[in-house]
């Protein structure tokens, strides 16, 4: 009986490789758990990587507005090449009735001049690499015309093993709703099962695009929402995404969502004007690890904020917080928190932004980063911190307080910034950095002052001085 049952697994191996050239990867995978025979089939096949993502040939671009020219048309027709030239060995494979793994395929770059000609070379190429188990499917290219960028759509439809996928992340494209109607992904049982990881920058969706893709990726555990355009409604549900461990989004102003995920680990909050403290829909009480950025120019209730997030968040371990202070005193009360980061922007009036004043009450913190921190008091009553990390941002003249009063950066400044820097005793770095916007005392006066500094305080690790000198003790 046994030997009836797995009486597919005595095919000949020409045959048993076309069976699996015709299955879906998901079925294909089923198989390779049914015999030892096709798990050895499937171990056989060739692993491919292509990745032009770190090619400078292709031109990097940071996440950022910054936009690279548009290449020379024999050079662009040159990168276009390259990229045909590394898929041939697929196109062969499709002839011989073969299959291979793909580990990735990864790209960025201008190389189109509209979202047609995108579309023309994309397609294939997609379609190409999804007709076979692909793992990690990332895409940054960018249609320009003239001096606008256009997005370039989605393909309508994957490739027979576009189910296969564990990453997906795409940048400056078009989600339409017949890309998931279509013939691959149709019915209801076509989902992505593998599905890890979501990352989409400066996408547009049409309709309610985002709830149906998500809805299909049920071993979904990273999220990322960047810019994207048209996201209306975004509803996330701890029943829908039980492994789901972090969340990335950039909030705009016209989004309305709503995040109760009882097992998020990782939750990173970027708002777009005029929201910048709305937390009201996130109940996810189990966070750790937070990341709040508030956008510049919006000042916060700072310590009203602040005892409502690490309320609303008892578990969190890892604070980052990015935004424009109102308070001259600034408190943190937290017995979990073991890494605090706070990045003070400077508001438009000038008395907002700065750290006067910071009163710790974090007994356990290990880790302590502070960027454009103007305070010359800091205190803390942890005896467990191991790094400390400060940035401080100034002009020629900086405050030492909300009032009118300004001190010159020479030596009396740094007389306040020793007694300042005695709060901090790490087990292992304390780290500072000076960095004067305009011009500021002496050279000279700034080293004799950063040389005294370092002499005084036995255990500052370094000290640089931007513009300067850069000192430093072991």
């Amino acid at each position: 009986m046994e030997d009836d049952a797995d009486r597919i697994s005595q095919l000949p191996e020409a045959i048993m490789e076309k069976i699996l050239f015709l299955l879906p990867a998901m079925d294909a995978i089923r198989m390779s758990f049914s015999s030892k025979i096709w798990q050895s089939l499937w171990n056989s096949l060739p692993v491919s990587n292509f990745d032009f993502l770190n090619d400078p040939a292709f031109g990097h671009y940071r996440y950022s507005s910054y936009v690279p020219p548009y290449y020379e048309h024999s050079t662009v027709k040159k990168l276009i090449a390259k990229i045909d030239e590394s898929l041939k060995i697929l196109e062969e494979d499709e002839e011989h009735h073969q299959k291979r793994i793909i580990e990735s395929f990864r790209g960025r770059g201008t190389l189109f001049r509209n979202e047609y000609e995108a579309s023309q070379y994309l397609n294939p190429w997609i379609k190409l690499v999804t007709n076979n188990p692909i793992k990690v499917l990332e895409l940054h290219f960018k249609a320009m015309h003239r001096i606008k960028l256009c997005r370039w759509p989605f393909p309508y439809s994957l490739g027979v093993d576009g189910t296969s996928l564990v990453v997906l992340r795409l940048s400056h494209c078009l989600l339409e709703p017949y890309t998931l109607e279509s013939q691959i992904i149709a019915s209801k049982d076509k989902r992505f099962p593998f599905l890890k990881e979501i990352s989409l920058l400066r996408v547009e969706f049409s309709g309610s695009l985002v709830d149906e893709l998500l809805s299909r990726c049920p071993s979904l555990e990273t999220l990322k929402l960047h810019h994207c355009l048209n996201l209306k409604s975004l509803r996330i549900w701890g029943a829908m995404f039980p492994k789901l461990n972090t969340v990335s989004l950039v909030l705009g102003e016209t989004l309305d969502y709503k995040i109760e995920l009882p097992n998020l680990h990782t939750l990173c909050l970027e708002f777009v004007p005029p929201r910048y403290d709305e937390l009201g829909e996130v109940c996810c009480s189990n966070v750790k690890k937070l990341s709040v950025c508030a956008p510049p120019n919006e000042v916060i209730s700072t310590n009203q904020f602040l005892e409502e997030l690490l309320s609303k968040f008892p578990l969190l371990e890892d604070l980052t917080l990015s935004a424009t202070l109102d308070s001259a005193e600034t408190k943190i009360s937290s017995h979990q928190l073991k890494k605090l980061t706070i990045i003070a922007n400077a508001g438009i009036e000038k008395h907002y932004g700065y750290i006067w004043e910071l009163n710790l009450d974090t007994p356990n913190l290990l880790c302590f980063l502070c960027k454009n921190c103007g305070a010359r008091n800091i205190s803390l009553n942890s005896t467990k911190l191991e790094v400390v990390n400060l940035e401080i941002k100034i002009g020629s003249y900086v405050r030492i307080g909300p009032g009118p009063c300004l001190y010159h950066i020479g030596t009396l400044w740094f007389l306040g910034l020793q007694q300042c820097l005695r709060n901090f005793t790490p087990h292992d770095a304390l780290n500072v950095t000076i960095k004067p916007l305009s011009s500021v005392s002496p050279p000279e006066v700034l080293h004799s002052s950063g040389l005294y500094l370092c002499s005084c305080i036995y255990h500052l690790t370094s000290l640089k001085i931007c513009r300067s000198h850069f000192l430093s003790k072991n």
